[in-house]
């Protein structure tokens, strides 16, 4: 809008006795109310028709009594398989590692003194739980994933990349 012609409106304003001031919020008023505004005209969103629902005679539910019977005897029969795969064994021996191949003051070597030290923490325990590893490794000012990788690294170069 011009403002020549806001200038005649606040005129028109005064002489009909309303505050001058009140014409600038009359026009953005008038403004906002509108709506949005159409840039262009869009065209028409298409159409797509909905199927109408095929008729069932049965239940709605079909199943093979053959596919079914087929499938549990596949599942049996994988189920056999992997039960004699994770079976406990009574006569399990662990296998332990020849001295010639590593020795843990050839590993230890590698490292400094804060991971020799966690090392012999480790070392007091079979089984940790890694929240407590975290807490320990924050008492030496490591990080556990580093750690891991070092001491897995250091082991690895100790033994001659043999296990």
């Amino acid at each position: 809008m011009d403002p020549k012609e806001v200038k005649k409106l606040e005129k028109l304003y005064i002489s009909l006795g309303l505050d001058k001031n009140q014409v600038i919020g009359d026009l953005h008023a008038m403004v906002s109310d509108s709506g949005p505004v159409t840039v262009a005209p869009g065209e028409p969103a298409p159409t797509y028709a909905i199927p109408a629902p095929q008729s069932d005679s049965g239940s709605g539910l079909n199943l093979s009594e053959e596919l079914i019977r087929i499938r549990e005897q596949e599942t049996s029969q994988v189920r056999s398989v992997l039960e004699h795969i994770f079976a406990d064994s009574e006569d399990y021996e662990p296998i332990e590692i020849a001295d010639q191949y590593f020795s843990p003051e050839k590993a230890l070597s590698g490292l400094d003194e804060s991971h020799i030290a966690l090392f012999h923490k480790l070392m007091s325990q079979t089984n940790w739980e890694r929240s407590c590893l975290r807490d320990i490794c924050d008492q030496y000012n490591l990080m556990l994933d580093a750690v891991i990788f070092d001491l897995i690294n250091v082991t690895w170069k100790a033994s001659g990349g043999t296990f």
